[in-house]
């Protein structure tokens, strides 16, 4: 893919590769720091050496079925912008449902206790009492096996 200059040839040699033409320009975005419309109305926009450099190699670990938000290193998820990488899980939409329901608790149940605690065992990122806590004033704790978990906890 080394002669790939532009916009638009990146995107044509990552999908003559195989990759999707979606997660090629969700890669291309985020190496020019643009969404799709812009890569759409800049496609003759030429590249750096340093982001070709870097388009290439997250297609190649995107080609291999590296998971796009471990490439990038982030995850949005309920308005939170959250660290991932392969020491947790990535943060899916229907993980929103466990979410929804501790938020519920917190409301009714809970919702007699001044303060309530959430406890999140097996917190890995962080994801579900990161996103509890931002919905609902509570104290939280994450407990998680792995110390490189509860690392990438705290940095969320």
């Amino acid at each position: 893919m080394n002669s790939a200059r532009t916009v638009r040839e990146c995107l044509a040699a990552a999908t003559a590769l195989g990759l999707e033409r979606l997660d090629a320009q969700l890669l291309l975005g985020q190496v020019l720091g643009q969404g799709r419309a812009w890569l759409h109305a800049h496609d003759d926009h030429a590249l750096s050496a340093e982001q070709l450099g870097q388009f290439e190699r997250w297609v190649a670990r995107r080609q291999a079925g590296e998971p796009f938000a471990y490439i990038v290193g982030r995850k949005e998820f309920r308005g939170l912008d959250l660290q991932v990488d392969a020491r947790g899980l990535v943060p899916r939409p229907d993980t929103e449902v466990r979410v929804d329901w501790a938020i519920d608790l917190l409301k009714d149940e809970l919702a007699a206790d001044d303060v309530p605690k959430v406890l999140d065992l097996g917190t890995g990122p962080g994801t579900l009492l990161l996103a509890a806590l931002d919905e609902w004033p509570a104290q939280g704790l994450g407990v998680d096996y792995s110390s490189q978990a509860l690392a990438y906890a705290r940095a969320n």
